[in-house]
């Protein structure tokens, strides 16, 4: 195929320059190319699609153009836009907190997954250096004299599904003790087994 006026109108204004220069940068190297962007739909409004194109030669050999395929991929780019809106908001949500949010593995060092930068307020380090104990862990933070109850405490709810309230003391990066209070849930499969603790 060769690009037409009808396919040009038909693009969204702001996905035309980036197709335009994916398509000619693709027919200037007689490459395939493939491009996700909006067109006009029949109800006026706009589909998001998938579109790709493949060169073919003529019968001597020579270039002749595109074949093309499109998808229509509307609402799996809805659900993606959707799910980042959520995260996005999630995001600043927990930015805000005045503690700290984490998810960790069950094992006696807390292994972080994720953990939101109020950590650094409350144990003096930064989230990069918690997360997959780089610098310290969790487990390691924990007064030694409170380790022990804290484990067995949460191990005692995990196994009955239930949240976990505990009051313990950390040993910030400083040297100084804290007092913290953290409330845990475990997070399970369908099939009921422990995946992580949020």
């Amino acid at each position: 195929r060769q690009l037409g006026e009808g396919w040009v109108e038909g693009v969204h204004p702001e996905d035309l320059d980036h197709c335009l220069k994916i398509y000619l940068e693709a027919f200037a190297a007689r490459r395939p190319f493939e491009m996700t962007y909006r067109l006009c739909a029949a109800d006026g409004g706009y589909r998001w699609i998938v579109d790709f194109g493949r060169p073919y030669n003529d019968l001597e050999g020579h270039f002749a153009g595109y074949v093309g395929t499109c998808f229509d991929v509307h609402e799996r780019m809805q659900a993606e836009t959707a799910l980042r809106e959520k995260e996005q908001s999630y995001s600043t949500l927990v930015k805000n907190l005045s503690g700290a949010v984490y998810r960790c593995r069950n094992d006696p060092d807390w292994t972080v997954e994720f953990i939101s930068e109020g950590c650094l307020d409350i144990t003096g380090y930064r989230a990069d250096e918690i997360l997959g104990n780089r610098v310290t862990s969790l487990g390691a933070i924990i007064h030694p004299e409170d380790a022990g109850p804290v484990w067995e405490k949460c191990q005692v709810n995990l196994a009955t599904q239930r949240a976990c309230s505990s009051e313990y003391r950390i040993i910030h990066r400083n040297g100084e003790m804290r007092w913290v209070w953290d409330q845990s849930q475990g997070i399970y499969s369908a099939s009921g087994e422990l995946l992580l603790i949020e």
